[in-house]
C-alpha cells in the first residue's frame, strides 16, 4: 500500500529555509554585521520553522501508524525504528563526526566556538550526548559547538519516535492517547515553572526546564490529532477546515502573526502548532486546496530539506568567510546567494551520494510505502 500527501515536501522547504534566515542573520550579528536578527519575526521564523517541522512529523508519522495498524493489524516496531534509522542516523552521525573532531581543526573556518577551552573531561562528556543523539541535552548543559547546536530538533524528534509507534500500536483509543500527551506534556511544564520559581538558583531545575522546554511533544500530538480526523474522515469536522474561506484565513492569519512578531506568553508553540497543523491538512487531503506547492522544484527541494536544515549553519559560515576574503568586506547580497547556494548543493550532494541509498532501503521494511518512494513510483 503507498501513501502519498501532495504539498508536504514544499512545506518541509519552506520550514527549512525559515530556520535558514533566521540563523543568517543571527550569524551575521555573532560576526558584528549589520543584522536583523534583534527582529521579534525574525527571531520567531527559526523557532517556528521547528514547530512546523515538528506538526508535520507528528501529522505523517501519526497517519502512517494508523495506516499500518489499519491494514495488517497491528504496528512493526522493529521495522519503524529501522526505517527512521536508514532516514535520520547517517546524515546526523555524519554531520556529528565532523562538527566533534573534523571541522574545529580547519582554521578557515574558525568561529571561536566556547567549546573549544572546555576541559578534556567535560569535552568528551558533552560529545557523548550528541553521541548518543540527546543534542538537546547538550546544548542545555555545555558550551556551543559550531555547526552542529541546532541539531537539537533532531534529538527531540528522535526520542518522538522512541515514544509514538508504541502510542499507536498499544492505544485503543488514540485521540484521547494524543490528548493525554499534550495535557502531560503541559502538566510537567507548569510544574517545572513552578519549581522554578520556588528554587530560581537551581541549575538542575533549570536545564530540566530548558530540556523540556525544546521537547514540544505536544505539538507533534497537535499534528497527530488531525492525521487522526482524516484518516477517520470526520466530515463533520473536514467539512470546516475544508472551507475555502476558512482555509484562507488560517493561512493569512498565520502569516500576519509571524509578519507581527506575534508571540503568546502562554502556549505559544501549541498556538501555533495548531494553526500549522490545520494548514499541513489542508494543503495535502483538502481536494482543493488553496495553495499548490507540488511541482519538481519544491518537490526537490523540500525532498533534500534534511540536508538544507542539517548543513545550513556550516555553509552560512563558508559564505561568510569566502565573501570576506574575496571582497574584503562584507556584501549582503552576495552573502545571502552564497549561502542558500552552498546549502542547497552541498544538500544536494548529501541527498544523492549518501541519504538516497538509505532512503532506498526503507521500502524493504515498510508495509506502508510513503513519501518519495511512493512518489515515484505512482509516476511510474
Amino acid at each position: 500500500m503507498k501513501v502519498y500527501f501532495p504539498n508536504l515536501n514544499g512545506l518541509r522547504f519552506v520550514a527549512a529555509m525559515s530556520v535558514v534566515v533566521s540563523h543568517l542573520e543571527m550569524v551575521k550579528k555573532q560576526f558584528g554585521l549589520p543584522h536583523l536578527w534583534d527582529l521579534r519575526p525574525i527571531k520567531m521564523l527559526g523557532d517556528l520553522g521547528v514547530i512546523l517541522f515538528f506538526s508535520l512529523s507528528g501529522f505523517l508519522i501519526t497517519y502512517l501508524l494508523l495506516m499500518e495498524k489499519s491494514h495488517t493489524q497491528k504496528v512493526s516496531i522493529v521495522d519503524f525504528y529501522i526505517r527512521r534509522i536508514l532516514r535520520i542516523w547517517p546524515l546526523y552521525f555524519f554531520l556529528i563526526v565532523l562538527g566533534l573532531f573534523i571541522l574545529p581543526s580547519v582554521s578557515f573556518l574558525d568561529v571561536g566556538a566556547t567549546h573549544s577551552s572546555m576541559p578534556m573531561g567535560s569535552w568528551w562528556k558533552m560529545a557523548a550526548f550528541y553521541l548518543a543523539i540527546l543534542p538537546n541535552v547538550a546544548v542545555k548543559v555545555y558550551p556551543a559547538v559550531a555547526f552542529i547546536g541546532h541539531t537539537w530538533s533532531i534529538g527531540v524528534e528522535e526520542q518522538f519516535y522512541y515514544i509514538w509507534p508504541w502510542l499507536v500500536k498499544l492505544s485503543k483509543n488514540i485521540l484521547a492517547a494524543l490528548i493525554s500527551v499534550i495535557v502531560f506534556y503541559l502538566f510537567i511544564l507548569f510544574c517545572l515553572e513552578y519549581i522554578r520559581y520556588l528554587y530560581p538558583d537551581s541549575r538542575f531545575w533549570d536545564i530540566f526546564w530548558n530540556v523540556w522546554m525544546t521537547a514540544s511533544i505536544d505539538c507533534m500530538a497537535i499534528g497527530g490529532i488531525f492525521a487522526w480526523l482524516y484518516f477517520h474522515q470526520k466530515q463533520a469536522i473536514l467539512k470546516i477546515l475544508y472551507h475555502p474561506y476558512f482555509h484562507i484565513g488560517i493561512i493569512v492569519l498565520t502569516i500576519i502573526m509571524i509578519a507581527m512578531g506575534v508571540r503568546f506568553p502562554i502556549l505559544h508553540h501549541e498556538i501555533y502548532a495548531l494553526l500549522f497543523s490545520i494548514i499541513i491538512l489542508n494543503l495535502s487531503t483538502n481536494p482543493q486546496p488553496i495553495l499548490n506547492m507540488e511541482n519538481r522544484w519544491m518537490n526537490y527541494l523540500g525532498k533534500i530539506s534534511y540536508g538544507i536544515y542539517m548543513y545550513h549553519v556550516l555553509c552560512i559560515v563558508l559564505a561568510y568567510k569566502i565573501t570576506l576574503f574575496f571582497l574584503g568586506s562584507h556584501n549582503n547580497i552576495v552573502y545571502y546567494l552564497l549561502s542558500i547556494a552552498f546549502t542547497i548543493l552541498l544538500s544536494s550532494i548529501s541527498y544523492e551520494y549518501m541519504e538516497a541509498r538509505f532512503i532506498h532501503l526503507k521500502s524493504k521494511f515498510s508495509q506502508i510505502v510513503s513519501g518519495d518512494n511512493a512518489r515515484k513510483t505512482r509516476e511510474l
